[in-house]
């Protein structure tokens, strides 16, 4: 996906496991990792 905010472009892509659940999202501000314990999400950073 790709966001236009006040003229400056934002790169968002999303990588996800074999249960569907989001693990890595990469913007072009940050790179955010999710750690699940079962479907329950334990750690965000």
């Amino acid at each position: 996906m790709t966001y236009v905010y006040r003229r400056v472009w934002f790169h968002k892509r999303s990588r996800y496991d074999h249960l569907d659940r989001r693990v890595q999202k990469v913007t072009s501000a940050a790179t955010h990792t999710y750690f699940y314990d079962g479907w329950m999400l334990v750690v965000h950073h």
